[in-house]
């Protein structure tokens, strides 16, 4: 069978020539894929222009891949030196504005486990467990606390005692003192002069506004410490709400402690980031000053008490503060000429048994002896005080004895008294 169509030789300028299965012409859907491979892969421009487009692709990803590379390096190196500025420097108590939220956000990130177990907890928390971590802490160095020696004497009947510890001889006595032992420890906030040299020192936060911790140096096991977190608080300011609500936080929970407070200077203070201070009931002289109430000439000093008749169990912090203020118009204002005007008078303040004790303060020594924390039997972990005297070495009980243990703390705190010498207790 011979074909009807006429034998054509294919040329380039009939590209249909050159696919005609069955002489047919080439169908639309083959032009079309055609176009299509066309316009993919540039066939129009040849082999070599496909080589080149394919050569710069690669070479724009092996760019883009070395630059991501290289960012990835960077962060990788950021990222270690922030691991390792972290690891070599001390924990950041909080910036320059502190506030009590960034306070308790750091608290709940504490090192202490017994912070984390006792932050929350209702009632009496667990003085067996603050022991445990008091005695580590001691074996670590991180408490000063040692032995001490007890000397009891009576004064005209006053009892007092001599608690002789050579451990405190490492402790700053005065404001602005320095102990090299801890000038390098992180401070307790940007404007405080206490030491925190171990984030196990603090035990929990009360109110919102303390911190309850484990007081560094001691005569007590334990013995605790309430820091304002706001730092800039001072010493020589008078008590206010949030601080009786700790003052009473902490009576409640520890039944066999009482808490103390020695504003300003003079008022016996070694520090003047406003704290408090719990220790270890009952006080030696106690019951003396409550006997001696109506018998002011049996005390060497002058001082105010307030019993609240329904407990402290079931008193208010308002109230308290209310029957505090009272108390603190009867104290001398400040007599120094520079002295400031919001400064409230030197006192020592003192709660024990549902009983408000204030004492006024006239030095913070006499002679060259030092007496704070006020207390009618109320030691302060500091040197000396009005009825226990803590102090490093003998001479320096022989020294406060010399102008008589009883008129030297009339003179610091009370009107002065001329007795015979001391008998033994």
């Amino acid at each position: 069978m011979t074909s009807s169509y006429p034998a054509q030789s294919a040329t380039m300028e009939d590209p249909d020539q050159g696919w005609k299965p069955n002489n047919r012409p080439q169908s639309t859907v083959a032009r079309n894929f055609m176009s299509e491979l066309d316009s993919l892969f540039n066939l129009d421009g040849g082999v070599e222009n496909l080589d080149k487009t394919v050569l710069e692709k690669k070479e724009a990803v092996t760019t883009q891949t070395k630059e991501l590379e290289a960012l990835e390096a960077r962060l990788r190196a950021a990222e270690e030196r922030l691991n390792q500025a972290k690891s070599n420097s001390p924990p950041a108590k909080s910036d320059n504005q502190r506030r009590p939220d960034q306070d308790q956000a750091r608290l709940q990130g504490a090192a202490s486990p017994l912070a984390q177990k006792t932050a929350n907890m209702p009632g009496a928390l667990p003085q067996a467990g603050l022991v445990e971590t008091f005695d580590r802490l001691v074996s670590e160095g991180v408490i000063v606390y040692g032995p001490h020696e007890s000397v009891r004497l009576k004064d005209e009947g006053y009892p007092l005692e001599f608690r002789i510890c050579p451990a405190l001889a490492t402790k700053p006595h005065t404001v602005g003192a320095t102990n090299h032992a801890f000038n390098q420890s992180r401070k307790w906030g940007p404007g405080s002069d206490m030491f925190c040299p171990d984030e196990r020192l603090i035990i929990t936060q009360l109110n919102g506004t303390h911190d309850l911790a484990l007081n560094l140096f001691c005569v007590d096991r334990p013995q605790l410490l309430m820091l304002t977190l706001d730092s800039y608080k001072r010493q020589h300011e008078a008590l206010d709400e949030d601080d009786f609500t700790v003052m009473l936080e902490v009576l409640r929970r520890f039944p066999s402690m009482y808490v103390i407070f020695n504003c300003g200077e003079k008022g016996g203070c070694s520090r003047v980031h406003k704290h408090l201070q719990g220790l270890k009931g009952p006080p030696r002289a106690f019951d003396h000053l409550m006997s001696a109430i109506d018998e002011k000439d049996m005390v060497p000093f002058q001082y105010f008490v307030h019993h609240f008749s329904d407990g402290f169990k079931n008193t208010s912090a308002p109230a308290i503060r209310a029957v505090y203020t009272s108390l603190l118009m009867q104290c001398q204002p400040p007599t120094d000429a520079d002295a400031d005007a919001k400064n409230a008078p030197p006192h020592n303040v003192v709660m024990w048994a549902d009983r408000l004790v204030i004492i006024p303060r006239r030095s913070g020594s006499t002679g060259g002896a030092s007496a704070n924390a006020g207390d009618p039997g109320f030691e302060s972990g500091t040197h000396h005080t009005a009825s226990h005297q803590l102090a490093s070495h003998h001479h320096e009980i022989k020294y406060f004895g010399r102008p008589r243990p009883r008129f030297a703390l009339s003179r610091s705190q009370g009107q002065p008294a001329e007795s015979p010498s001391p008998t033994p207790a």
